[in-house]
């Protein structure tokens, strides 16, 4: 089971970060835009030094590094499969940055939304046929040398006015045809889906990763996941389980102490081990 921190909600710089995890026998980060690392410049280009930031820090702690892509806007575009207008440079950007991901020995994994069609914040909207149709085309046009997760997501304006594709099981045999792809399992927004975890889980593709993070229902909190507050406890563990890749704890800006993490991680770390089966992961977190 491949145990994984992430750098977004942290007052700290990504190296600072890195260390915190490190104190708690995690060696893997998944990467947002946040803090010291911004990944695009004011001039939309890929900022290669956070790249090679991100190579030395791996070398420099002996951890890996993955990158999650979202909410980003280059020439005035929100960068979402859901526009037909954004798909020439989303398609140049996944490129440059599974460039980088090989030039500095990243972890070659890219978790990316499947589409955002509906922004309060960035003013756009695009109905939920015309979203699919276009993301169909972009996801089936792409080619890229990294893993590419597309994630699962919580039902349309779960979170007043944010609606993505990826709250139904049925999107993704469309959007991921026959490509390499496969999915990241996002417990808090799974817990927020009318649909069950259960048809996720039959789908014939890999889970490459897991979000692991807990809510209360009203909205997607990032809250330290307990066995109460990530909705099918059961059908969880089976995605952790079958996880070839990070499963990330997700956690939000709250005001959780080092101990309190210490003690879920090795709740999900027994939960996960307990199986009568014979375990089909090594630990390495």
């Amino acid at each position: 089971m491949l145990l994984a921190g992430q750098n977004k909600y942290s007052k700290k710089t990504v190296e600072e970060t890195t260390q915190y995890w490190l104190d708690l026998g995690i060696n893997h980060i998944m990467i947002k835009k946040a803090g010291d690392i911004q990944l695009i410049d004011s001039k939309s280009r890929l900022i290669e030094a956070d790249f090679r930031k991100l190579g030395s820090l791996q070398e420099k702690y002996g951890v890996k590094v993955h990158i999650h892509p979202y909410n980003f806007i280059i020439n005035n575009i929100f960068l979402t499969p859901a526009l037909k207008e954004a798909h020439s440079t989303l398609e140049r950007f996944l490129i440059d940055l599974d460039t980088n991901i090989q030039k500095y020995d990243l972890y070659p994994l890219i978790t990316v939304h499947a589409a955002k069609y509906s922004d309060p914040n960035y003013q756009f909207w695009v109905d939920e046929k015309t979203a699919l149709k276009n993301s169909i085309d972009f996801f089936q046009s792409l080619d890229l040398k990294s893993r590419l997760a597309i994630e699962t997501m919580h039902e349309p304006d779960a979170n007043p006015g944010h609606s993505l594709l990826g709250y139904k099981a049925e999107h993704f045999p469309k959007l991921i045809g026959d490509k390499n792809y496969g999915i990241c399992i996002d417990v808090g927004h799974t817990k927020m889906a009318e649909e069950p975890i259960e048809a996720l889980l039959a789908l014939p593709y890999p889970i490459f990763s897991v979000h692991l993070h807990g809510n209360d229902g009203s909205r997607d909190q990032h809250l330290l996941p307990t066995k109460d507050n990530v909705g099918d406890f059961n059908r969880v563990i089976e995605a952790l389980r079958r996880c070839e890749g990070p499963i990330v704890l997700e956690l939000g800006n709250h005001s959780c102490s080092k101990n309190e993490v210490k003690d879920c991680i090795n709740f999900w770390t027994k939960a996960v081990c307990s199986s009568a089966e014979e375990p089909r992961f090594t630990l390495t977190a």
